[in-house]
C-alpha cells in the first residue's frame, strides 16, 4: 500500500492520488504549518489495523485481475488494492518447488546435525531503582518463559566482555564524531560519512557478524540521529540478526524528530528515533536520547553507563532445537525492585 501526503496550494498529482487509491492506500492534503506527526500518526495507525483477507482465485492465468471490497454494513469505507495479479501455471510451480525446498531445508534444520538439541545463550543485564547493575543474583532467581513454557537455565561464568561503539558522522551529527573512548574492551567504530549516506543499519549488522564467534557479555552502541539513508538492510533485518548472533543493541540517538518545508519541496524528517527505540528494546539494549549540543562528556557518561551494565550482564544457558526460526522469550527475576533488559526472541542454529 502507498499513502501520499500532499501540501496545501501544491497538491498531489492526480497520477500520484490515482496510484495511491489503486494500491488500498490513501492520500492527505495538509496545511503548511501544519504538524505532520498528526498525520503520519493517523497512516501508521491505520496500517496497524488492517484485516488480512485470502481467497482462493480460479485458474492461474498469469493475468491482471480487477478486484473491488466492499463493506455490508453502511456507512463504512474499505481501503483495499483495485487489482491482483494471478501466477502464470509455470511460475506457480517454480513457488511450489521453491516452498518445497525450503520446507525440506527448515526440517533439516529443526532435527540439527545430530538430531539433538542444541544450546542457546541469552544476554541478560539487571538493574536496581538507582539504575546501578545488580551483580549478586543467583540462578533460581532467573525466570526464563518461553510460548508459556519455563526453561531450566544455568547461569555462565562470567569472562572477558567486547562493545562496539558505533559513531555515525553523518550530517547533523558532526559533534559526536570527537568523542574519545579508551576502555580496552570498546572498540570504536565510524559509521556513516560526512554529508553522505548513513548506513547506519548496514553498519551495526556487521559489528553484529564480527561478535558471533566470541564468549562472554557483548553489546553494540550506536551514537546517531537515527536518520538512515543508504541502507542495504532494514531495522528488522538487524533485529533477527542480533537474535541470532545473541548481542543486544543500545542506541543514543543525538537529535529529536523535525519536519520543515524547503522552498517548494518538503524535506520531511519524522520522528527519526522510533525505529533505534524499537530496535533496542527487541534486542535487550538501553536506548537515550541526547540533545544535539547536550556536550561529549554527558555523551561520554551515556556510553559508560551502557558499557558499565553490559559488562556486567549475565549469560542464561538453555537448550533449544536448531530449527533456524525465531522463539519469544520473557526474561524475569524475583528479585524486588529489579529491572530486567533481554531481547525479545532468539533464534537457534540460525545463519544470519
Amino acid at each position: 500500500m502507498i499513502y501520499a501526503i500532499g501540501m496545501e496550494g501544491e497538491g498531489l498529482e492526480r497520477r500520484v492520488a490515482q496510484l495511491a487509491e489503486t494500491t488500498g492506500g490513501g492520500h492527505f492534503e495538509v496545511k503548511r504549518d501544519a504538524d505532520l506527526a498528526v498525520t503520519f500518526a493517523r497512516v501508521a495507525e491505520e496500517l496497524r489495523r488492517q484485516y488480512l483477507l485470502g481467497f482462493v482465485p480460479s485458474g492461474a492465468d498469469g493475468k491482471s485481475h480487477s478486484l473491488e471490497v466492499r463493506m455490508k454494513l453502511s456507512g463504512l469505507k474499505a481501503r483495499a488494492r483495485k487489482s491482483y495479479l494471478q501466477e502464470s501455471p509455470a511460475k506457480l510451480s517454480e513457488k511450489l518447488r521453491g516452498a518445497e525446498t525450503s520446507e525440506a531445508a527448515r526440517s533439516l534444520g529443526r532435527r540439527g546435525a545430530t538430531g539433538e538439541a542444541m544450546p542457546v545463550t541469552l544476554q541478560v543485564s539487571v538493574v536496581g531503582a538507582d539504575g546501578a547493575p545488580i551483580v549478586d543474583l543467583e540462578p533460581d532467581e532467573f525466570r526464563v518463559n518461553e510460548s508459556g513454557q519455563p526453561r531450566a537455565v544455568t547461569v555462565l561464568p562470567a569472562v572477558a566482555s567486547r562493545i562496539a561503539v558505533l559513531v555515525d558522522i553523518s550530517i547533523g551529527n558532526e559533534e559526536t564524531a570527537d568523542i574519545a573512548l579508551s576502555a580496552p574492551d570498546i572498540g570504536r567504530v565510524t559509521v556513516g560519512k560526512p554529508f553522505g549516506p548513513s548506513d547506519i543499519w548496514d553498519g551495526v549488522d556487521e559489528a553484529l557478524r564480527s561478535f558471533t564467534p566470541t564468549a562472554g557479555p557483548k553489546g553494540v552502541i550506536l551514537i546517531t540521529d537515527g536518520r538512515a539513508t543508504g541502507n542495504r538492510l532494514s531495522p528488522q533485518d538487524v533485529t533477527r540478526h542480533a537474535w541470532q548472533a545473541g548481542v543486544p543493541v543500545s542506541t543514543i540517538v543525538t537529535a529529536a524528530s523535525q519536519s520543515f518545508a524547503l522552498s517548494r519541496q518538503a524535506i520531511l524528517l519524522v520522528h527519526p528515533e522510533f525505529a533505534a527505540e524499537a530496535l533496542s528494546m527487541d534486542t535487550g539494549g538501553v536506548y537515550l536520547t541526547h540533545p544535539s549540543g547536550s556536550g561529549l562528556p554527558a555523551l561520554t557518561a551515556k556510553v559508560e553507563r551502557i558499557a558499565d551494565q553490559l559488562r556486567k550482564s549475565y549469560l542464561l544457558r538453555f537448550s533449544a532445537p536448531s530449527d533456524g526460526l525465531a522463539h519469544r522469550v520473557t526474561v524475569t527475576v524475583t528479585r524486588p525492585g529489579a529491572t530486567v533488559r533481554a531481547a525479545k526472541a532468539y533464534v537457534p542454529g540460525g545463519a544470519t
